[in-house]
């Protein structure tokens, strides 16, 4: 590294696997950052890691059986000198204010703007708040006829800060995703991964350096491919990767997990047979047999492809959500898009969707408490209706700032363990 390396970039921390750099001129440059982004994620061996725009600090993960520091301080130095590079970027790019005022906005909620698929459980318990609301505000005013109370009820029971508190932290999820180089669609695309029942994935994802054009190997049945591993005299066609996180997943409880390709090829249904999982053929699969198969009112079916799916399948899918993997971080065609050699981090998406599941139920049952104290106090007339806005309000704010800090302290993506997968160019 020459003079300038050393005098841009500064080894501020240091532990086997993890190194923690100081890069002058970094600070608030957002090209810069999305140079050094850039760059750090075109190796494997580097796990994961966080450009903060606050500090110019860099936090990594590494392998260090591969790589080390100063390898690591080398390839910074190359990318915030190298040329500008284009922004890979969520499509929704509403601020956190932006999408906290859109929750929690009225008329969203009364004309049912807000996805219903999304926000379902909020919708059926708003409904509820708003009956016993009405109830208890008639009881007020007709023992005591007082209509600011009345007035102050209605506004504590107000149901939109349960959306709010939604929309947060899907927004908080995404911003986590980012800097994992993984694109939403749109921020509430993590939603569909908190309550997941079937997996659909391409076939391509389970391969080992086979292909479609391997005639001879298509024409053999799955028996006669697993007779030719045993003996050595063909590599497995399984990805040994792909073995280990269809096994993390079924540790999840997901056991509804099918592979979407040919039938007819011997290579895909050694595949299912190895890891017992069924082979449906996407020739014959329509939107009404898949529907059939996978659609549930209380869950969700997630279809997996790669960058080489044709886009106009997807529509007949019938999925609720679709991740695709990527060679290359180019456009986004998918709800969830992250590069194929981060596939081993599909466990950890569907575990932030379970986070955000468990955490959106806390924080909205600590809004619906601290808002049953406010009336409470409206009805000991503590409350007048502008105290009960500003209540109501500071209440909102409290819950967005206990999510900010919940997913602060979320550290599953830097527990990656060491996956290295390759990808087909065939």
């Amino acid at each position: 590294m020459g003079a300038a390396g050393i005098d841009i970039i500064k080894i501020i921390s240091s532990l086997p696997g993890r190194v923690r750099v100081n890069v002058k001129g970094l600070l608030k440059n957002e090209q810069r950052i999305l140079r050094v982004r850039s760059g750090l994620t075109r190796y494997d061996s580097i796990l994961s890691f966080h450009v903060s725009k606050n500090t110019g600090n860099v936090l990594i993960y590494y392998n260090e059986n591969e790589i080390d520091e100063n390898k690591i301080v080398v390839i910074i130095e190359k990318a915030f000198n190298g040329p500008e590079v284009a922004a890979v970027e969520n499509i929704d790019k509403s601020s956190l204010l932006k999408t906290l005022i859109d929750a929690v906005n009225p008329f969203f909620l009364f004309k049912k703007k807000l996805s219903e698929q999304v926000y379902r459980d909020e919708y059926s318990i708003s409904s509820k708040i708003l009956k016993i609301s009405m109830g208890i505000a008639a009881i007020v005013f007709v023992f005591t006829g007082n209509v600011i109370n009345t007035i102050s009820i209605f506004v504590l029971s107000y149901p939109g800060i349960l959306f709010g508190v939604r929309a947060s932290s899907y927004y908080y999820a995404s911003v986590k995703l980012n800097m994992e180089n993984i694109y939403l669609k749109d921020n509430t695309s993590i939603s569909f991964l908190s309550n997941v029942n079937t997996l659909l994935i391409e076939d391509d994802i389970f391969r080992n350096g086979f292909n479609e054009r391997d005639m001879d190997m298509m024409n053999l049945n799955e028996y006669e491919i697993q007779k030719l591993v045993i003996l050595g005299k063909l590599d497995d066609p399984i990805n040994d990767n792909m073995k280990l996180i269809i096994d993390n997943i079924r540790m999840l409880g997901i056991n509804n997990i099918f592979i979407i390709g040919n039938s007819e090829d011997g290579i895909i249904r050694y595949i299912g047979y190895v890891l017992g999982i069924e082979v449906l053929d996407k020739n014959d699969l329509d939107g009404k047999k898949n529907c059939l198969i996978t659609d549930k009112s209380d869950s969700n079916t997630i279809l997996i492809v790669t960058g080489k799916f044709p886009e106009n399948e997807l529509s007949y899918m019938c999925s609720d959500c679709v991740i695709c993997l990527y060679n290359e971080l180019s456009s986004l065609k998918a709800d969830i898009n992250l590069k194929y050699s981060s596939m081993d981090k599909l466990i950890l998406l569907i575990k932030l969707g379970y986070f955000c599941r468990e955490v959106n139920v806390q924080v909205e049952n600590t809004a619906i408490t601290l808002n049953i104290l406010g009336i409470l106090l409206a009805v000991l007339n503590y409350l007048t209706p502008l105290y009960s806005i500003i209540y109501y309000i500071l209440n909102t704010l409290l819950m967005v700032l206990i999510l900010k800090l919940k997913f602060d302290f979320y550290e599953s993506f830097n527990k990656i363990p060491y996956i290295k997968l390759r990808y087909l160019t065939n």
